[in-house]
């Protein structure tokens, strides 16, 4: 099971990239505090890049700091972006910085179709001069494919279709990181829609606004069912976190009863914003859905080290102990039981399948899963075991979480300048997947995200154009 989304996690982390300063000494030793901790916890740290490689960059990250007598914490947090992304594991990561100061942020909410397209998703600005849908052409005399370029080196991620789409969302925040934002407004040359040239400066907004409007953006409910029509339900499963489980389980009870009183035959469950959290809330849907016995996980190897035990003691929990064990004693046994630095594997047998619901209680109609670049972590373990075992049909795009990946991670913090880092201690591998299988869930239906409702719409009405 996985704890917790990464997403959910690392909003708890953000960093301010500011001034402040760090002397050599105290730098150095938190890059090798750092480098030796991924190497206890990290169930598999060199499987990318090798380890000559990470070995380079961090003498390459020592010969920079040595360079001066100190160094600010936002050069320091940017010389490590190359590194983490050398790594390739969406959940070994940095969390994304903060720009401090008051300078104002740029003003738009866009979209990232590829590497080289910037679209205005959100136009925050009185001044609607600058139509949604219209295809940013540069920005201050930066290209797009430039500017998409540098930013996704910050993005976390194994493939570059899910770094984008999650990019999307605080891209001001990327864009200030690299592109000083600038007080007198932001040249923007753009296309609208109808084929208009646009060339205008354009102020920003205070950064602090641009936060609140953005988290304004985010709230709303993690899961929420509509009847669309007598013959379709639509389930919008946006979040999987743990904080939803004990309202998940009543909230699917009625919703399943309500389809099974009304008769409905079509039910669409939407993850295209589901990027992960508890798996335990994937398996109890899937019990409603699945005519088969089911597993999202097949094998699931495991690094043991001492750091993972004490960041979950930290937060009370105690592993079954008795309440007179010491942390000490509880690492202690913990480590007899299976030594620290040991990889441990564990395999779902076929008779520890979890069972569906009995056929009574099933819904018996057809299901469609849509799917985006984004459904990362747990929604697309789900994603998987949903295909794999035949569960329905899935639209959209390929998952933004892999088939074999890794995950369950521990936040961390380096001694002296106190940043902030996540690395996982877990790689799994879905059901049926195997080291071929280095990609997402692939969909049956591939449409864009942003047409996949309205293309399983017309395929429920037979009027859709085969997408196979």
């Amino acid at each position: 099971m996985l704890l917790a989304g990464w997403i959910a996690l690392l909003s708890l982390a953000f960093v301010t990239a500011g001034a402040q300063k760090y002397s050599r000494a105290a730098l150095r030793a938190d890059l090798d505090t750092l480098y030796k901790t991924l190497q206890e916890v990290h169930v598999d740290l060199f499987a990318v890049a090798g380890r000559p490689k990470l070995d380079s960059m961090v003498a390459a990250m020592h010969a920079q700091i040595a360079a001066a007598d100190s160094m600010e914490f936002g050069a320091f947090y940017k010389s490590l972006i190359p590194f983490f992304e050398a790594i390739g594991d969406g959940h070994t990561c940095l969390p994304v910085a903060s720009v401090s100061g008051s300078l104002p942020a740029f003003p738009f909410g866009v979209a990232l179709p590829d590497d080289s397209t910037i679209q205005v998703r959100h136009n925050y600005l009185s001044d609607n001069s600058l139509p949604v849908g219209s295809r940013i052409d540069s920005i201050n005399g930066q290209s797009a494919a430039e500017i998409i370029r540098k930013l996704v080196t910050l993005r976390p991620g194994e493939r570059t279709h899910f770094r984008l789409a999650s990019m999307e969302k605080e891209f001001y925040r990327y864009y200030a990181l690299f592109y000083r934002n600038n007080s007198s407004g932001f040249l923007v040359q753009a296309t609208t829609p109808e084929g208009t040239v646009y060339r205008d400066t354009v102020p920003g907004i205070p950064y602090q606004k641009m936060r609140s409007l953005m988290a304004a953006e985010k709230i709303g409910e993690p899961f929420r069912f509509d009847i669309l029509s007598d013959t379709v339900a639509l389930f919008d499963f946006r979040s999987m976190g743990g904080q939803y489980e004990e309202r998940f389980m009543p909230f699917l009870d009625s919703m399943f009863r309500t389809l099974h009183e009304r008769g409905i035959p079509n039910l669409v469950i939407d993850i295209r914003k589901n990027g992960g959290g508890n798996s335990a809330l994937g398996d109890a849907l899937m019990r409603y859905i699945s005519r088969k016995p089911f597993a999202q996980i097949g094998t699931m190897l495991t690094k043991q080290s001492s750091q993972v035990p004490k960041v979950y003691m930290s937060m009370g929990y105690r592993y079954s102990y008795p309440k007179d064990y010491t942390d000490e004693m509880i690492l202690a046994d913990l480590n007899k039981r299976e030594p620290f630095g040991t990889v441990s594997t564990y395999c779902t047998s076929p008779k520890s399948l979890i069972r569906p619901l009995s056929k009574r209680d099933r819904y018996r109609g057809k299901v469609w899963l849509l799917t985006s670049h984004y459904t990362f972590s747990s929604a697309a373990k789900l994603a998987w075991a949903f295909k794999y075992f035949d569960m329905g049909s899935v639209v959209g795009e390929e998952t933004g979480g892999l088939a074999v990946s890794f995950g369950d991670m521990i936040m961390l913090q380096m001694p002296n300048s106190r940043l902030s880092y996540s690395v996982s201690y877990k790689r799994f591998y879905n059901y049926g997947a195997t080291d071929r299988d280095i990609h997402g869930t692939l969909p049956d239906y591939p449409v864009s995200a942003d047409d996949a409702l309205d293309y399983t719409l017309k395929l429920i009405r037979g009027k859709a154009e085969p997408r196979r």
